[in-house]
């Protein structure tokens, strides 16, 4: 039987805020030519080491209230080891928890250093077992949107953001990760105020290809041959960030069913000085078909390529959450200085 998860969207939103500048790297784009993308998939993530979430308390087996690992643990942290042994995943840590004498001994990642913790765990009066009182995360999922192939070599590029832990903030650090087959289930409409989703489900058993890389400007690997599916039978070329132009363009999006199609947009200004390499377009979308079906831009559209006098030009990567049908998108001049 296929293995079917549930999925959030990744997507972040923005409220309109004012950056400073900073100039972004060139990238040639001298007879580079990319297949667009479009196509709605699942993504899974696995983190190196287990990551923090926060830290609680625990009763112990004499009824006493016990925090063993506030103010030695923060959010954020990432464990990579326990007593000397790799924590591939949470239940690595809860083995060595349960399996440790007084002291526990962690190698954690804080703010980019290697630091060493010593915890002192509590039995607990719940069950007996040892525990330190934190809540820890080891992979995520979600829906997104391939950007472009290239048929050189079939590796990709999507979402036009990395992927950030929810609950912290900060940007995964990638152990493995799969791009899967997803179905497309429906919309939930965006309105003012609150961004809609493309809703959906994983097929965890239908693997599409290998994510080798996450970083700030999207997600980076190889697909499998006929794993991607795409409006564009042929690569289309690419521009740099300075040829990109104000006015009318398209992007190439999934709808409810789950079928690419292309919807008219315009990129309302142009700065390839923004601060952040994810945000150097503001587009609208201008399509009635697309903003009757899902209000505008929402959650799980991030790495819509945006394609203009015929060249791709970059990806939808944010939905303002006051103006939904308005949003942020990267230029692919950016997202190709980032692929590995």
């Amino acid at each position: 039987m296929p293995l079917f998860a549930a999925a959030v969207s990744f997507f972040p939103v923005s409220l309109n805020g004012g950056e400073s500048e900073a100039v972004a790297a060139a990238v040639n784009t001298d007879e580079r030519l990319l297949i667009p993308g479009g196509q709605a998939v699942g993504i899974t993530l696995e983190s190196e080491g287990v990551l923090v979430l926060g830290t609680g308390n625990v009763t112990g087996s004499d009824r006493r209230i016990y925090t063993p690992a506030k103010q030695l643990l923060k959010e954020g942290d990432l464990i990579l080891e326990a007593n000397g042994a790799h924590m591939d995943d949470k239940e690595a840590l809860e083995t060595a928890i349960r399996e440790c004498g007084d002291v526990l001994e962690l190698t954690v990642v804080r703010d980019n250093r290697e630091i060493s913790v010593e915890l002192s765990p509590v039995k607990s009066l719940e069950d007996g077992s040892n525990k330190i009182g934190v809540w820890v995360r080891d992979s995520t999922q979600g829906i997104g949107t391939l950007t472009y192939i290239d048929p050189e070599d079939n590796s990709f590029g999507a979402l036009g953001h990395g992927i950030y832990d929810t609950d912290t903030g900060s940007l995964m650090a990638l152990k493995s990760g799969e791009v899967v087959e997803s179905r497309i289930t429906g919309i939930v409409k965006s309105e003012k105020g609150s961004p809609g989703e493309l809703k959906g489900v994983l097929n965890k058993e239908s693997v599409l290809g290998e994510i080798a890389e996450n970083n700030e400007c999207g997600i980076y690997g190889s697909l499998e041959s006929s794993a991607a599916e795409s409006l564009y039978t042929e690569a289309i070329p690419i521009a740099e960030a300075e040829e990109v132009r104000t006015g009318d363009a398209v992007i190439l999006c999934s709808d409810g069913d789950g079928n690419i199609g292309e919807y008219a947009i315009e990129i309302e200004s142009v700065d390839p000085n923004h601060s952040s390499d994810d945000k150097g377009m503001v587009i609208r979308i201008t399509d009635d078909r697309l903003k009757d079906s899902s209000g505008g831009i929402v959650q799980g559209m991030s790495g819509s390529p945006i394609i203009q006098d015929g060249r791709l030009v970059g990806a939808v990567t944010h939905v303002f959450i006051r103006e939904p049908d308005k949003g942020y998108g990267i230029f692919i001049e950016n997202m190709l200085k980032n692929d590995v």
